[in-house]
C-alpha cells in the first residue's frame, strides 16, 4: 500500500513538472503529434473534424494552403493564423485547435491499433477507445514502451486513479501492450510478441518521411476506402 502511494506521489510530481514545462514553452506542436481543428458554428467547414499529423519538420498539410509549419507557434498564434488563412473560405471566425497524441494499443484489446488521444484524457479513456481488454485482468498486465525501453511495470497501480496521459508522462508514439489471453500461438511466438510489435511500429515510424509519408485511410466505408487507395 505504501509503495503504491509513493508511486502516485512521484508520478503526480512528474506530471506537474511536465505541465509546467509545456506551459513555459508555449509551443506544444512537435513532430509525431496531431491536431484537430473545429470551427463554430460552421462545424462542417473544409478544415473541421479531420486529424492533421505534424511531420518531422513541424508541418501540417492543410486543405487549400498546403503545408504550414506550426512548430514554433503557441495555441493562440495557430488559431489566429488559421483565421487569417481560411477567413474567406469558412463562415465562422471561431476556431478551436485540439492537440492529440498517437498511442498504439497492441495485443489483448478488443480492437488493437493506433489511436489519437488528447493529453488531458485519462488512461482509462484511452483504453476505452479500443473497446477495453480481452481479459478482465488485462489492466494488471499492461506495459508501456517508448522504442525499446519499457517505461514502467506499475501501470496497473495508476490505471483507475483518474490521472491523464500527460500526468503519466505518456508521449505521442508510445506503445501500450497487453498479452493476448489464450492466443492460438506457440510459446516461442508469445515470448517475442512484445519485441515483434515494437519493431513493427518502429519500422512504420522510421519509414514515415515527408518525401514519402504513410497515409492512414479510413475504412469505415469500404467503397470509399478502396477508392482512396487508388
Amino acid at each position: 500500500m505504501i509503495k503504491k502511494i509513493n508511486l502516485l506521489l512521484i508520478i503526480t510530481l512528474w506530471s506537474f513538472l511536465a505541465i509546467f514545462a509545456e506551459a513555459q514553452s508555449g509551443k506544444p506542436y512537435s513532430s509525431g503529434k496531431a491536431i484537430r481543428i473545429f470551427t463554430y458554428p460552421d462545424t462542417a467547414s473544409l478544415i473541421s473534424q479531420d486529424y492533421y499529423m505534424i511531420n518531422d519538420k513541424g508541418e501540417v498539410n492543410l486543405p487549400i494552403i498546403g503545408r504550414l509549419n506550426i512548430s514554433n507557434m503557441s495555441e493562440l498564434q495557430l488559431q489566429e493564423t488559421l483565421k487569417a488563412s481560411f477567413g474567406k473560405y469558412i463562415r465562422s471566425t471561431n476556431v478551436q485547435v485540439d492537440l492529440y497524441y498517437r498511442i498504439s494499443l497492441l495485443g489483448g484489446f478488443e480492437n488493437p491499433g493506433l489511436y489519437y488521444a488528447r493529453p488531458d484524457e485519462t488512461l482509462w479513456e484511452v483504453i476505452r477507445k479500443s473497446g477495453g481488454f480481452l481479459a478482465e485482468d488485462g489492466f494488471k498486465k499492461m506495459k508501456v514502451f517508448r522504442g525499446d525501453e519499457e517505461l514502467t511495470d506499475s501501470v496497473a497501480d495508476v490505471y483507475s486513479s483518474g490521472m491523464t496521459i500527460r500526468q503519466l508522462k505518456i508521449k505521442s508514439g508510445d506503445i501500450i501492450i497487453v498479452p493476448i489471453p489464450n492466443a492460438p500461438v506457440d510459446n516461442l511466438a508469445q515470448k517475442f510478441w512484445d519485441q515483434y510489435s515494437i519493431r513493427k511500429f518502429q519500422m512504420l515510424s522510421e519509414t514515415n518521411r515527408t518525401i514519402a509519408p504513410w497515409t492512414i485511410i479510413r475504412s469505415d466505408n469500404k467503397k470509399l476506402a478502396r477508392i482512396n487507395c487508388m
